[in-house]
């Protein structure tokens, strides 16, 4: 039998979607070879196996494990929790966050964390699981190269149309870590901005987390000028373009 077109695959899939009434935005594709490009390209959430070829890798927005390692299983799960911007009734689960992921002397206030997503709630997205939230990511835009500890503490700081995005905050619950969702947020977040046609991505982290960066391509360009919370930080920058 003959393979169907690849550019068409891509078409049928989102043909039968639409007939089944459900939004682009919910759409996930998983491939591993060439004739699975035209699918992957035309979903919202392209998925490579780990065995994949270095064309659907690059298409891809996640890569899972291996056939022969569970990589379905993998996706699988990735079904059950869905990353969305945030609401303004996330409030308090965004606080509960929050609270368990920093100490004190670093977390956002809950006025800091209300006034963040009213003012730029684009930049604010929640990770569910099961329709509970787990995680968040978050951060203003600018045009300064790096983050100052005033952006913390002044959210009009932030200009839309910025081309450099912060990350203010990438956080998940203790139950939920060392599992891959800190880094789907981040992929999602730096997804975004490359969207957005942002120059860079910035942050500042502890000396723990800075090879937890560097493998989404972030460089370290040593102790940040940043003093919040009484810690040592580091800048880190991701280059866009």
């Amino acid at each position: 039998m003959q393979d169907k077109p690849v550019e068409s695959s891509g078409k049928d899939f989102l043909y039968l979607a639409h007939y089944l009434k459900i939004s682009d935005d919910d759409t996930y594709a998983i491939g591993d070879g060439n004739n699975d490009f035209g699918l992957i390209s035309s979903v919202r959430y392209p998925i490579a196996m780990g065995n994949a070829n270095q064309k659907i890798k690059e298409a891809a927005r996640w890569i899972t494990n291996y056939n022969a390692h569970d990589g379905i299983a993998k996706v699988i799960d990735m079904a059950f929790h869905t990353i969305r911007k945030v609401k303004f009734y996330d409030l308090d689960d965004v606080v509960r966050i929050e609270q368990e992921c920093f100490p004190i002397e670093e977390a956002a206030t809950r006025e800091q964390l209300s006034a963040r997503i009213e003012t730029f709630s684009s930049h604010f997205y929640i990770l569910e699981y099961a329709g509970v939230p787990i995680g968040f990511i978050n951060g203003m835009v600018t045009n300064g190269e790096a983050i100052t500890d005033e952006m913390y503490e002044d959210e009009n700081m932030h200009i839309e149309t910025g081309e450099w995005q912060t990350v203010f905050g990438l956080d998940i619950v203790k139950n939920f870590r060392h599992q891959g969702y800190a880094s789907e947020l981040m992929q999602e977040f730096i997804g975004k901005a490359r969207e957005e046609k942002q120059k860079e991505v910035v942050l500042t982290c502890k000396e723990q987390l800075i090879s937890f960066y560097e493998q989404f391509g972030f460089c370290n360009m040593g102790i940040s000028g940043s003093v919040h919370g009484g810690a040592v930080w580091y800048d880190m920058k991701l280059s866009l373009i």
